[in-house]
Parts: structure tokens; C-alpha cells; sequence
């Protein structure tokens, strides 16, 4: 196969989801997608993917365009707000198109409600019965107890990173525990109990001394840090947009009122808008 082979387009197919606007037949798919799919299906999911609407439809376009990009480079022709969520649908596009699977748990857990969608949106049975393989193993991941204790570890070893952050740096932090990432605050979603506070220039081993005074039987884990010079005013704006996007709070005399149920995604995203530099301790593509 050439580097790249150009796609007609949909016109005399017979399944919906090749119903699809004619400017899919200006593109072409990049030798490396599919290498395994048969040219029948790959050229079915490129012009299923390429007419989803959303972020996960601008990443696979983006994608087609510039197979070789990261995410960093990626999300400038995406809807993307940040390379953490452009990261996360490349994870999608690479089960869907690749049949590789995510590296973490719960990313594979995102990326199975990716393609329930997806799966909503197309009638051609071919198209479902590799969709539907793909979800299986997806979930067969994201139910996974041991990638679930590696998801854990690994946000262990990120923590720890982080904590260096944290001894020179004034900003937003965001931990959580480890039961909380276990189980979502919302069954069958990526929202989780989030604290949400700030700190300037604190040690993490102070955060963490607080943190233990709940009476928690286990050690937080930090998530992320966002530096800020401005940190007050930064987690008053961290507050209320969690506020606004009705992502509720957790009260209590013991947890104060700096727990949200949200994603880390969706901080990150208003850490984008906010312009903050967002640190976290993973190099991986994902968004953990």
C-alpha cells in the first residue's frame, strides 16, 4: 500500500453510515490506520469518524491529516482545550482504527462510552460487529481489578512527582484518594470526588499531614498542580465555573467544602481557559 490511498467516497453504499457529506472523498487515510482492517471496513470507520461531530470527530480529523503529530501539535486543529484531551481521543481513534487499546483503566473506560455512541450512529452491520469487539475489549479493560491497581500505582509514582512541584511552586492543586479513583462519585462516568484548593509555595508533606487529620486510611493522591502566581484568585475561579457547571460539592465538617464531584479532564480544561500551566507527574499521552 502507498503512504496513503484516497477515498472515493459513500456514494452507492447502502448503510447509513456511509451516508455521509462528500468532503470525505477530498481525504485520504494514512497507511498505518487499519493495518489490519479490511479495506472495506477501514474506508466504513474513516467516514464514520470523520462526520463525528465533537472533539473526538476533530481529533480523527486532525489526525488523518497529520498521522505523525502528537497531541501537543494536534490540538491546534482540534476543539480540543487541552493536550490531555486530545490525548484521550486519540486513545478512541487508536481502539477504533488500530485495535490498540488505552494504556489505562480509565481511559479504557472513557473510550468504551466513545464508541457506545459511536455504535448509536451507524447501522451497517459491519461497522457494529467491530465496534461492538472493540467495546468489549474496552470494558473487558476498564473492569480490569489488576489494570485498575496499576492505574493506582501508577498515579502513586505521578503523586510523588508532583509533590516536588509543590515545594517551589504557587498555584491550584487537585488530590484525591485512592478509593475515590476506584469508584466514581458517578457509576459508569469519569466523575470522581476532586479536592479542588490552592497553595503558596506549601510542601506537599503539609497538604498531606492535613489531609490525614480526616481520618482517611489511606494517603491522598495529587492528581495535578496548576501554577499561578494569582492563587487566590485563580481557585475562586476554579470554584465557581465547578459551581456553574452544577459539578456538586461534597460537604462536611471534615472534608471542608473544596470537594467536587468532576473530572480531571474538565479541571484541566478550565485551567486552559484560566491559562494556568498545568503540571502533572505522567509523560504519557493520556490524559492521567
Amino acid at each position: 500500500m502507498s503512504d496513503a490511498f484516497s477515498f472515493s467516497g459513500p456514494d452507492g453504499e447502502d448503510s447509513d453510515a456511509m451516508k455521509q457529506p462528500s468532503v470525505v472523498g477530498e481525504t485520504t487515510i494514512p497507511c498505518h490506520f487499519g493495518a489490519s482492517q479490511s479495506v472495506e471496513l477501514l474506508q466504513k470507520l474513516h467516514v464514520l469518524l470523520w462526520s463525528t461531530p465533537g472533539q473526538l470527530g476533530s481529533v480523527y480529523r486532525a489526525m488523518a491529516k497529520l498521522p505523525d503529530a502528537g497531541p501537543s501539535e494536534l490540538l491546534a486543529h482540534t476543539t480540543c482545550a487541552n493536550s490531555g484531551a486530545v490525548g484521550n481521543r486519540r486513545a478512541v481513534v487508536n481502539a477504533v482504527i488500530n485495535d490498540v487499546q488505552p494504556r489505562a483503566q480509565s481511559v479504557a473506560s472513557q473510550a468504551a462510552g466513545s464508541v457506545r455512541t459511536l455504535l448509536k450512529s451507524t447501522n451497517d452491520k459491519q461497522v457494529s460487529e467491530w465496534l461492538n469487539a472493540v467495546l468489549f475489549q474496552l470494558e473487558q479493560k476498564a473492569g480490569s481489578e489488576e489494570a485498575v491497581a496499576e492505574e493506582v500505582k501508577e498515579l502513586e509514582e505521578n503523586s510523588s512527582e508532583l509533590a516536588e512541584t509543590l515545594h517551589s511552586a504557587s498555584g491550584v492543586y487537585v488530590y484525591t484518594y485512592p478509593h475515590y479513583w476506584r469508584h466514581p462519585y458517578i457509576p459508569g462516568t469519569q466523575r470522581r470526588l476532586l479536592k479542588v484548593g490552592r497553595t503558596n509555595n506549601t510542601a506537599w508533606s503539609r497538604i498531606l499531614t492535613q489531609a490525614r487529620q480526616t481520618g482517611m486510611p489511606e494517603d491522598p493522591l495529587l492528581l495535578r498542580v496548576y501554577k499561578t502566581p494569582s492563587v487566590e484568585e485563580a481557585e475562586k475561579s476554579f470554584h465557581h465555573l465547578l459551581d456553574a457547571a452544577e459539578h456538586e460539592r461534597s460537604f462536611g465538617a471534615a472534608v471542608g467544602k473544596e470537594w467536587f464531584s468532576t473530572t480531571l479532564e474538565y479541571c484541566d480544561a478550565i485551567a486552559s481557559v484560566l491559562k494556568l500551566e498545568i503540571v502533572k507527574g505522567s509523560k504519557s499521552d493520556e490524559q492521567i
